[in-house]
């Protein structure tokens, strides 16, 4: 399968997000993520979900939102932004839209990050999310 090349605006987010290996690998295996098992983006059952899942469908579809606290506490924001990077804030996101978002740590969509698929969620963030790419 051929890969389609990468828009320029798109390469130099790609360029300039680059992180060591390693420190990738890091961060990834210590996310507290609550994903579908299967490669799909399809929603995962009521039935197969934890007892937080119910908080992050009230996440409309098409939408993104996030709670101030860990485990759906605080405040809700629901964002309908088309895609770009955002300033953001919040420790529980919930992904409804069909496409990916990356969440980062620091501002200006740099830093830490990690990728929330299609109907996903995280219940919490191994930090304070300060920045979110929303990919078109």
């Amino acid at each position: 399968m051929r890969l389609k090349p990468l828009k320029p605006h798109y390469r130099r987010l790609r360029n300039r997000l680059a992180l060591p290996g390693l420190a990738t690998t890091a961060v990834l295996a210590t996310l507290p993520l609550a994903a579908p098992s299967a490669a799909s983006a399809a929603p995962v059952p009521e039935s197969a979900r934890s007892a937080s899942a119910p908080l992050a469908a009230r996440c409309a579809n098409g939408a993104v939102c996030t709670w101030t606290k860990a485990h759906f506490q605080g405040n809700k924001s629901t964002y309908r932004r088309p895609h770009g990077c955002y300033p953001w804030n919040g420790r529980t996101v919930s992904n409804q839209r069909n496409k990916r978002i990356t969440l980062y740590k620091d501002h200006g969509c740099w830093g830490s990050n990690f990728d929330l698929r299609p109907h996903t969620y995280s219940e919490k963030t191994p930090w304070k999310v300060r920045s979110i790419a929303v990919w078109g």
